[in-house]
């Protein structure tokens, strides 16, 4: 509702540079084309001649239609519609948010006697046929119908001079279509928002009330719109461009050491935070093992007719295994105690390995002879 609002402004702005007799003309083109395409009238939407049954009287405008005419043909497309289905699973949209927003549409675009259509590209839409209908371009050929549709929430299409309010009530209950009517030209009595330093004008920003440098007054129809029908994933992006200059393309860099020095901050809390978590964890599991062990107690069981005890065993393995890794003794531990031992006769060892060899045979031994 606001791109749209900005893009009427920017049209209504042009043509008011118009000269006199190029508005005199645009306002006799217009009201000839208010009679296409109405009920009982002797004209087609296409400029075509109707055969008007007898005593039939064209409708003639009801409250709401063609109050702010452009002296343009109008058509507002909206593309990309399977993304309706996206806003219903990811968003939570349900039905009636589709329908607030179509009444929305239609409501805005009846006061400029305009049409609307839905689009998408992965399935054919008569968008052709209904700019070349509200442009008065027929085929000699062959004549493609166009046929309103308002049921099928991703196939719209609401030709000229079809729409009224009576109709846009009974799409959903409890729509106000007459404030919405009124709201939609207070908003478009207000100025077109003039161009930033940078040369970026308002059109292009939607997210942000002040961005597109239109003040919302009271009674604004846009901002009905956006209290009712809100998207929630742009809150995340308004907050973050709460503090910026919109007026501005650049975005100041940061000095790369002044980066690195925050990031370094962050890794160290989360380094601590690690740490902490980390002991916790392990303090709650020897808590719940000493728990386990007395809440079950000794465990047993037999093993070949012998009963064994599971702790007492898993601790005698681990004895084990700490002996088995005991570590080898130094250098410097081996010269201290070969230093603590006594100091070996060698001579007396000598002597007495030689009387065992020498020794004589007793006298009622027997000596071998080879």
């Amino acid at each position: 509702m606001r791109q749209l609002r900005e893009w009427l402004l920017l049209l209504r702005t042009v043509l008011m540079s118009l000269s006199p007799e190029a508005k005199e003309t645009m306002e006799e083109t217009m009201i000839s084309w208010r009679e296409r395409g109405r009920t009982g009238g002797s004209v087609n939407l296409d400029g075509t001649g109707s055969v008007a049954t007898e005593g039939s009287v064209a409708a003639p405008p009801g409250p709401g239609e063609w109050e702010d005419a452009l002296g343009l043909p109008l058509c507002v497309v909206c593309q990309n519609t399977e993304k309706i289905d996206y806003l219903e699973k990811t968003q939570g949209w349900k039905e009636e948010m589709f329908d607030l927003v179509l009444q929305y549409l239609r409501t805005a675009l009846l006061r400029h006697g305009a049409s609307l259509i839905y689009t998408s590209p992965s399935m054919s839409s008569p968008l052709q046929t209904l700019i070349h209908a509200s442009l008065g371009i027929h085929s000699l050929l062959k004549r493609q119908p166009l046929k309103e549709n308002v049921i099928e929430r991703d196939k719209v299409v609401v030709p000229p001079n079809w729409d009224s309010w009576s109709k846009i009530r009974v799409l959903r209950d409890g729509f106000d279509v007459e404030t919405v009517s009124n709201g939609w030209s207070i908003d478009l009595d207000q100025p077109f928002p003039s161009p930033k330093a940078n040369g970026v004008t308002g059109i292009y920003h939607e997210t942000d009330v002040e961005s597109d440098g239109i003040t919302e007054v009271e009674g604004s129809a846009v901002v009905y719109y956006e209290e009712q029908v809100r998207d929630t994933s742009l809150d995340a992006l308004q907050i973050a461009q709460g503090n910026q200059d919109t007026s501005q393309l650049e975005v100041p860099s940061v000095d790369t050491q002044a980066f690195l020095a925050n990031q370094l901050e962050r890794l160290e809390q989360q380094k601590k935070a690690d740490e902490k978590t980390g002991k916790e964890n392990t303090f709650a599991q020897g808590s719940s093992d000493d728990m386990i062990s007395d809440h079950i107690g000794p465990v047993q069981f037999n093993m070949g007719g012998i009963q064994v005890d599971a702790d007492d065993m898993v601790q005698r393995l681990k004895d084990r295994h700490g002996y088995g890794q005991s570590p080898e003794p130094s250098l410097d531990e081996e010269t201290e105690i070969e230093g603590t031992q006594a100091p070996v006769d060698t001579d007396t060892l000598a002597k007495f390995f030689g009387d065992l060899m020498n020794r004589k045979p007793t006298a009622g031994g027997k000596t071998n002879k080879t």
